[in-house]
């Protein structure tokens, strides 16, 4: 048993809403295949993922992005997707986060392996199903994430360093 709930060992997100470019997802009670202590990703595998002031069209998204973060402690766990924000029309920057209309994707982070959910139930909130997708200002609930598979996309074959010039050190 976890005396203490930690603050997030590998989900680490760096952008936090703003007053409202956010979607909240809420984890209940209901999941059993969540322990107390898991760390919970919300991702968008095609989202914003530059922080840039004059980025190019095609870097605009494509990977995946972390945009919400939270550990479980066995009750309701609402957690705040962030949601991408341009700023460049203005003069200003763009901001990373989820693209309203890609796919919410839920990991799990336990004992050191990361799990991709399956089958993820969502619903709104008068209880219907609904589509697992991102769009700003909805709040979702999910009740079941079906089984928890290894991702195995993300554990790397081989690693290659390179030099990099000039050294900076």
């Amino acid at each position: 048993i976890i005396d203490e709930i930690h603050p997030p060992d590998y989900f680490n997100q760096i952008f936090y809403p703003y007053e409202d470019n956010f979607q909240t997802i809420v984890f209940t009670p209901d999941i059993e295949t969540l322990q107390v202590g898991d760390e919970i990703g919300i991702f968008d595998n095609f989202g914003v993922s530059v922080y840039n002031e004059n980025p190019a069209y095609e870097s605009i998204q494509g990977d995946a992005v972390l945009v919400g973060a939270g550990i479980w402690q066995g009750n309701d766990l609402a957690i705040n997707a962030v949601q991408a924000i341009d700023n460049t029309l203005d003069g200003g920057s763009l901001v990373p986060g989820f693209l309203d209309g890609n796919n919410i994707e839920i990991r799990v982070f336990r004992d050191n392996t990361i799990f991709d959910a399956v089958d993820i139930n969502f619903y709104d909130t008068v209880g219907n199903t609904a589509d697992g997708i991102f769009s700003e200002g909805d709040t979702l609930y999910v009740d079941d994430l079906g089984e928890l598979g290894i991702n195995s996309a993300i554990i790397p074959e081989h690693i290659k360093l390179f030099p990099c010039y000039p050294n900076p050190f």
